[in-house]
């Protein structure tokens, strides 16, 4: 049950990093490749958390973080 919470909670703070990113992008008036540059980002970082687990999110999520700028 604990793993299956983790997985959602994963899932779901990637879902709001996708739907910032894309706000954020949508304001700066971004370009289709950076919204993809973004949207493969968020991907990556969420399939590299789930393999490696919840221990490495910071990492991932710094990864985020930076495709923004």
């Amino acid at each position: 049950m604990a793993d299956q919470i983790e997985i959602a909670c994963i899932v779901l703070l990637h879902g709001i990093y996708l739907i910032m990113g894309m706000v954020i992008a949508k304001l700066m008036q971004a370009s289709k490749l950076n919204k993809a540059f973004l949207f493969l980002t968020v991907v990556f970082s969420l399939v590299l958390t789930l393999k490696n687990g919840i221990q490495d999110i910071f990492t991932y999520s710094a990864l985020i973080f930076s495709s923004f700028i």
